[in-house]
């Protein structure tokens, strides 16, 4: 049997610091049958240089600023593969995380998505500002409730639908709720697949204007299932 084919999606936005290192990491994984595609959502530094600089194999997008949420959607409907995955311009991918997740999602009978755990770090560059003593959730591990973690057959993600593109920010957080709604079953694979890199431009720091989009997820989720019991 011919091994599935698995789209990469990376969103990317003034991402040339990092988005090297991300990409090595994918190209590194030990599962080969992938698509790599790159949307860039309107940068203004040299994104576009070091994407296409990197691989001929990358499938690059250029788009006007949508987004995460809409970046992603640019990403999947460009996309061919089987089974989808994320990961962000800033993070890294366990070399095994591609071959062990489809693994897991092919040999497990009704499951329709796969996440796993996390890692955080603090990139270099902030360890020593006088933000890193507030950084205290660096060097953390946990369940990755992230679309960094998350692998899902492309017939799954369609029955729930795609990013909110009025969600600056808690737009996986929303994503996965929605998933949650559905009869559709998932499991979080007990090892570390994503490498999750704190640093002064992290969405969460420079997006906070938009916190508000978490209360916005919440009281939908909140009257989501205030209807689902009625």
């Amino acid at each position: 049997m011919a091994s599935p084919l698995i789209s990469v999606i990376i969103p990317a936005y003034n991402a040339e610091r990092f988005i090297g290192e991300a990409l090595k990491s994918v190209f590194e994984q030990s599962y080969s049958n992938i698509e790599v595609i790159v949307i860039d959502d309107g940068s203004s530094d040299n994104t576009a240089g070091t994407v296409q600089a990197f691989s001929a194999d990358i499938l690059y997008i250029r788009q006007a600023n949508q987004g995460i949420g809409g970046a992603r959607n640019t990403g999947i409907r460009k996309s061919s593969g089987d089974y989808l995955t994320f990961l962000d311009s800033d993070d890294l991918w366990h070399p095994d995380k591609l071959s062990k997740q489809i693994a897991f999602l092919t040999s497990t009978d009704d499951l329709d998505m796969s996440l796993a755990f996390v890692e955080q770090f603090i990139d270099d560059s902030v360890k020593d500002s006088p933000d890193a003593p507030t950084l205290k959730e660096a060097n953390r591990v946990m369940p990755g409730y992230v679309a960094g973690t998350m692998m899902i057959s492309r017939n799954a993600f369609e029955k729930v639908g795609y990013f909110n593109t009025e969600l600056k920010v808690a737009e996986f957080v929303d994503w996965i709720d929605r998933f949650k709604s559905t009869d559709m079953q998932y499991a979080v694979m007990q090892e570390v697949l994503l490498r999750r890199r704190i640093h002064s431009t992290n969405q969460g720091i420079t997006q906070k204007a938009h916190m508000a989009d978490y209360l916005k997820v919440l009281r939908r989720s909140i009257h989501m299932k205030k209807k689902a019991s009625l």
